[in-house]
């Protein structure tokens, strides 16, 4: 859903609150900018901006082909300016309507974070109107301030584990606002210990993003870095995978630089304190193509064994885990693949 945004309209109501009357004299009784016959000519003095204000209504009533004894509907956010300027004779006037939402569902529950759309409908014995429809954001609450902490150290290994969901904002939770910071345990879950542990291996995907933004994930109770580990654009679905350092706290945070986004962070291994096997980087590989392979795409609830080859001068029976990236293309529609230590399998 896309976002509606006027970038001037804070700027606009925090100075008219402030009796600037520089703003109070060029927009008058409206939040629009205004029309001028002639661009070149436009002065771009209050007293211009003014007569263009009331120009822009003048214009619209034209082009609208409004005729005398017309009822007119103004519905929008501003100070009812437009329905007010209406030449004299053209139409009925009638009172403008300034819409509003409490911010609840139809159920009368508050609405969770994330794109809205709120349509306006009327009807009489004349015929219905045009539905009216404006598109709002509910943002996160802000996070609270984090309990203050260190990232644990060590000189250990990598553990991997078998793929678990450690959260999805999707299934009830808030997803991160602007600004917004999601601190996630990790510790004593999903295969990976409760101590021990300096820092954990994720699939981190943001979708539904309302804006173009980047989340950053570090140690819980640190200073968030300025870097991102994945950046995107509105409506954008995107993954990537994270290597993230875990506070002395067993968590970590997911910072949402802007918009309201939902994240899903999946786990895959861990690196240990002590212990753990070591990470070996090798030449990029290519290990499966599906179009190229006799057996073709996956299918549905199908399950592919992928035999490795030797890496590095590492032969296939001594490598215990690899971090691969799965790359889809073509999809019939929306799925998921799901890469465990034996097989790779496609779900609907």
């Amino acid at each position: 859903m896309t976002e509606h945004r006027l970038p001037y309209f804070d700027y606009l109501l925090a100075e008219l609150a402030k009796r600037n009357s520089a703003i109070e004299k060029s927009f008058g009784r409206h939040v629009h900018w205004g029309y001028w016959d002639d661009p070149a000519k436009a002065r771009g003095d209050d007293d211009d901006y003014a007569r263009a204000a009331e120009q822009l209504t003048v214009e619209l009533c034209r082009l609208a082909g409004i005729a005398e004894g017309e009822k007119i509907l103004d519905v929008g956010c501003g100070f009812g300016g437009t329905i007010a300027s209406l030449p004299t004779g053209s139409a009925t006037r009638t009172t403008g309507i300034r819409s509003s939402w409490s911010g609840k569902t139809s159920t009368g529950a508050w609405a969770l974070p994330g794109p809205y759309m709120v349509t306006l409908t009327s009807a009489s014995s004349r015929g219905t109107a045009l539905p009216w429809g404006s598109s709002y954001a509910v943002n996160a609450p802000p996070p609270a301030p984090p309990t203050p902490g260190v990232a644990v150290n060590g000189d250990g290994g990598y553990v991997p584990v078998p793929p678990h969901r450690l959260l999805d904002t999707r299934a009830g939770v808030y997803p991160s606002g602007p600004g917004g910071r999601i601190d996630l345990h990790v510790l004593g879950t999903a295969g990976i210990p409760a101590s021990g542990v300096t820092s954990v291996y994720l699939t981190l995907t943001v979708t539904c993003p309302t804006t173009s933004g980047y989340v950053t994930v570090y140690a819980g109770g640190t200073t968030s870095p300025a870097t991102s580990n994945q950046n995107f654009s509105a409506g954008q679905t995107r993954a990537v995978l994270v290597a993230a350092a875990v506070g002395t706290d067993g968590t970590i945070s997911i910072f949402n630089a802007g918009g309201t986004t939902q994240v899903i962070a999946d786990v895959i291994g861990y690196g240990a304190a002590s212990g753990g096997d070591e990470l070996t980087a090798v030449p990029l590989t290519r290990v499966l193509a599906t179009y190229s392979s006799p057996l073709g795409q996956i299918k549905t609830g199908e399950s592919r064994t992928i035999a490795l080859p030797a890496l590095a001068g590492i032969p296939a029976a001594s490598i215990k885990a690899v971090m691969v990236k799965a790359v889809v293309v073509k999809a019939l529609r929306l799925r998921q693949i799901v890469l465990s230590r034996r097989r790779l399998a496609s779900r609907s």
